[in-house]
């Protein structure tokens, strides 16, 4: 079961590690100053990681409605012309009579999809910069890298204190889920709460 092949695994290296390193008798997990400061590192990333989503998902909010508004009117021109090749005669320069007019008339229609295409592209690209949506998920993605890794830290501390031990299984519940449904009885067997 997979979810279980990672937990001994762990409870194993930080109880190998503490022995090796002489921390079978570390302090309670709420005087431990190695332990207290890991748990600050998280809590200062994830306040930067949240800050940070805000600032991705407002960003984004922003060129979500501009491109909505522009892609209306795109579409209406688009459900106007597409399939209509005399719009584009119709359209073309009055000195131009007879066939000039009809096959500049075609060309342009023809050309139309592709123009759309490319308008409706730079557009969206025009609006990602100036909204800032690329830099801003960016942000995001290395806040969230810094938060993953301090968690990792968390996880990797060697101790056998049971509290400490708990709050690694909530963190790897939390962020990484519990599909197979392993982690949560473990859990509960260790806080005594279901």
């Amino acid at each position: 079961m997979r979810a279980l092949t990672v937990i001994p695994s762990i409870i194993a290296t930080t109880a190998a590690a503490s022995a090796a390193t002489g921390l079978s008798c570390i302090p309670a997990a709420s005087k431990d100053p190695a332990w207290l400061a890991l748990l600050d590192d998280e809590r200062r990333a994830a306040a930067v990681a949240s800050q940070a989503a805000g600032a991705a998902d407002e960003a984004f909010g922003h060129f979500a409605k501009a491109r909505a508004s522009f892609m209306e009117g795109w579409q209406a021109e688009w459900d106007d012309k597409f399939g209509r090749p005399h719009k584009f005669i119709d359209a073309r320069p009055t000195h131009e009579e007879g066939d000039e007019r009809v096959n500049a008339g075609i060309a342009d229609y023809n050309a139309f999809p592709t123009m759309m295409k490319e308008k409706r592209n730079q557009t969206t690209a025009a609006l990602n910069t100036q909204y800032g949506v690329q830099e801003t998920e960016e942000v995001w993605s290395a806040a969230h890298d810094t938060r993953m890794g301090a968690i990792k830290a968390i996880i990797a501390y060697p101790s056998r204190d049971p509290d400490i031990i708990a709050h690694k299984l909530g963190l790897l519940i939390e962020h990484f889920g519990d599909e197979e449904g392993d982690l949560k009885p473990l859990l509960t067997s260790i806080t005594g709460e279901a």
